[in-house]
């Protein structure tokens, strides 16, 4: 399972963009952008922010709510669901007469966190598709469309993105855009969604033309710039996705912010050809740490970094990194990955073997990240261990194997393996296994 310890404001922060515009339901960790706000009351249920309704007194006051309260700050996914189910039934008797007939809808203040509680719990157990369910079930049951807000259509929309129900994601997320029309700063958060739907679905194309619609409503969406820089690393404009990238590092979402940095790190590795800013990377993995220590994959930059400096002296450093990011993540493939290119430095081929098995069953089970992405990794898995292999042996036989060396270095196939450790102080292990 996924590391089920996580903080109160990574799970108020939600998952992927949740923005504060003037009277809508947004929380303290996101960005405070301003805004009018036009949709109507019966459209959002609740108007405060949600930091009032989590803080409110009056709410308070009730023992049950202010336990589950308590079991956000503590990060305590597994036992704030059962605390936030008995909240929401609360509120949904408070709502009714004696006679059963509905005076108003319950707030949708604690079925939103509660679905966002059962979205978490079903990212870090591998359960997505039955949490998600739940999710949805508990903001749409007893609602009509109209009741649901932006903020419900968004949760709605998201749980079925993350469990690869493309289609419905987009209408959900579409609703979400209908409602917020006279917004801009809402419509960039659902066009950025919808871009990013595109981008899992592979049209890469499609996400980028709702990325720039989104920022063109909305230069200042942290997350749109984020990922409009994503997007231009992924097609190899790496100089071109740097300023959208130190535009967005400086969101409130720490979280993000870590991952932006993280970004950066692994893009500094790719500028400069065969001779990259090694410590400017290892500065970016050192800020995405410290953004957000929760965050796997800052360790896992930082390892890299280290790995890259080629240099028996970081071995511990490298070790700890690793091991922090897969007590975070379990399930992380990269931390695996890393692992196995560190073994081999250190000439453990069996480990090298089970490492990278971990990492191809990571990638096979993880249902979130993008397929094409999943099944690339695993092709890089493969030709990395088969690279390996061919080096132990060139090693093994005392380096005369002239026909395997030329294999090694010329066959555009061990290319990547090969670059990388070019890339490395010293050339990394090819000073060890070729000369």
């Amino acid at each position: 399972m996924k590391s089920p310890v996580f903080s109160y404001k990574f799970l108020i922060a939600g998952f992927i963009v949740i923005l504060l515009v003037s009277g809508f339901i947004f929380l303290k960790t996101k960005d405070a952008g301003t805004g009018k706000q036009t949709i109507t009351k019966n459209q959002v249920q609740s108007l405060e922010n949600m930091d009032d309704y989590l803080n409110n007194p009056e709410n308070n006051k009730d023992p049950d709510f202010a336990v589950a309260k308590k079991s956000l700050e503590d990060g305590d996914i597994k036992g704030a669901i059962p605390l936030w189910e008995k909240v929401v039934k609360k509120e949904e008797v408070r709502s009714t007469t004696n006679t059963g007939i509905t005076l108003s809808k319950p707030k949708i203040n604690s079925k939103i966190i509660l679905a966002q509680t059962y979205l978490q719990y079903g990212n870090y157990y591998y359960k997505e598709k039955e949490y998600a369910d739940k999710a949805i079930k508990i903001i749409t049951e007893n609602q009509e469309d109209d009741d649901y807000g932006a903020y419900g259509m968004y949760f709605v929309g998201y749980a079925y993105e993350i469990t690869k129900r493309y289609d419905d994601a987009l209408t959900w997320y579409e609703k979400g855009l209908k409602v917020s029309s006279n917004t801009d700063k809402l419509k960039a958060i659902f066009k950025n969604q919808i871009g990013h739907v595109y981008d899992l679905m592979g049209d890469m194309n499609k996400a980028y033309e709702y990325y720039s619609q989104a920022y063109v409503l909305d230069d200042k969406n942290y997350h749109v710039a984020g990922n409009i820089g994503r997007h231009l690393a992924r097609i190899g404009s790496f100089e071109e996705s740097v300023p959208y990238f130190e535009y967005a590092i400086h969101t409130h979402d720490l979280a993000l912010r870590s991952e932006i940095y993280y970004t950066l790190s692994s893009i500094e590795l790719e500028l400069g050809g065969l001779r990259p800013d090694i410590d400017k990377s290892l500065l970016y993995a050192r800020a995405s740490i410290k953004s957000f220590p929760d965050y796997p994959m800052g360790y896992v930059a930082l390892a890299r970094g280290l790995y890259m400096k080629n240099d028996r002296k970081y071995d511990k450093e490298i070790e700890e990194n690793l091991t922090k990011s897969i007590e975070l993540n379990p399930n992380g493939f990269a931390a695996y990955k890393y692992s196995a290119l560190y073994m081999f430095d250190k000439g453990d081929m069996n480990a090298v073997s089970v490492l990278m098995s971990k990492s191809n069953e990571v990638l096979d089970k993880d249902i979130i990240l993008m397929h094409n992405i999943s099944e690339n990794e695993k092709r890089i898995n493969t030709r990395d261990m088969q690279t390996m292999i061919i080096l132990d042996k060139i090693n093994k036989e005392g380096k005369g194997n002239k026909e395997l060396i030329d294999k090694i270095l010329t066959n555009d196939y061990f290319k990547g393996f090969i670059d990388l450790q070019k890339k490395r102080v010293n050339n990394g292990v090819l000073n060890v296994y070729l000369k």
